[in-house]
């Protein structure tokens, strides 16, 4: 019988605190955990690992969720990755940019 393949999920934020309480509440649950703590080593790393799911924040330094989103879309090994953005935001016109 083979063993089952982990499920890999890509957190990026620039909170450390957060990266650090969801990668624990997820590997809790069974999933592999990779963490960056900006958009542009969060990019990189989804094109170098090519996780199962993305949870990006949108406001980061250097390079924030959309434009993060943007250029995974752009390539085809990236594109059909499921993205979740969050921010701590209330803006509806912001949240429809997400979707």
């Amino acid at each position: 019988m083979s063993k089952k393949k982990k499920r890999t999920i890509l957190v990026v934020d620039d909170s450390i605190p957060a990266c650090i309480y969801i990668k624990r509440l997820l590997q809790k649950n069974g999933y592999q955990v990779l963490t960056s703590h900006d958009g542009v080593q969060g990019a990189k790393t989804a094109l170098e690992e090519l996780p199962d799911l993305i949870l990006l924040d949108k406001e980061m330094p250097k390079m924030n969720g959309f434009q993060v989103a943007r250029t995974l879309r752009a390539h085809k090994d990236t594109k059909g990755i499921p993205i979740l953005m969050f921010s701590s935001e209330n803006d509806t016109q912001q949240r429809i940019r997400g979707l």
